[in-house]
């Protein structure tokens, strides 16, 4: 598989939830690990900050899938604790919008709806809007699987090395 493969297997698993004992089945964790080791394949390309919000996240990942560890009852609190993942998915899109002409219009699209569905939920959250958060998180899923998607299109353009 290539890299940008590895990177859209990894976000499926992080946004897939299966709990069996209180832990998730899929874990998140293994997703960034997955996502992570990619980016870091590609940084040559992509720069470090694709591979320091993967890093991030999947150190958030890791601490909140031990149960009881990282306890988040709060909307906001699970809100911020998911930003290192939008910040991911937003920088990597528009790093490849960057590389990619032909494929520009299309991931810039993607890059700004993950950021906008990272940042709406200060609206909804904020104005006790609480029957828009079930679609807002459906929303959010949404985008990360749409990139997920322009990710595999596109990983035969974004070889491991940068071209000579």
């Amino acid at each position: 598989m290539l890299p940008l493969q590895w990177v859209a297997a990894g976000l499926v698993l992080v946004v897939l939830d299966v709990y069996a004992g209180g832990y998730d089945v899929l874990a998140d964790w293994v997703g960034w690990l997955l996502a992570l080791g990619a980016v870091l394949a590609l940084r040559a390309r992509l720069g470090s900050g694709p591979a320091v919000a993967a890093a991030v996240s999947l150190v958030v990942a890791a601490l909140g899938w031990v149960p009881g560890l990282l306890r988040v009852d709060d909307t906001s609190l699970a809100w911020a604790l998911s930003l290192p993942q939008a910040v991911f998915c937003v920088l990597l899109a528009l790093r490849l919008a960057a590389l990619l002409p032909d494929q520009q219009g299309i991931l810039r699209a993607a890059g700004v709806t993950n950021a906008v569905v990272a940042l709406l939920p200060v609206v909804v959250l904020g104005g006790g809007l609480t029957a828009v958060v079930g679609p807002l998180a459906f929303a959010a899923v949404a985008a990360v699987l749409w990139l997920c998607f322009l990710l595999v299109s596109v990983a035969p353009a974004v070889p491991r090395t940068p071209a000579a």
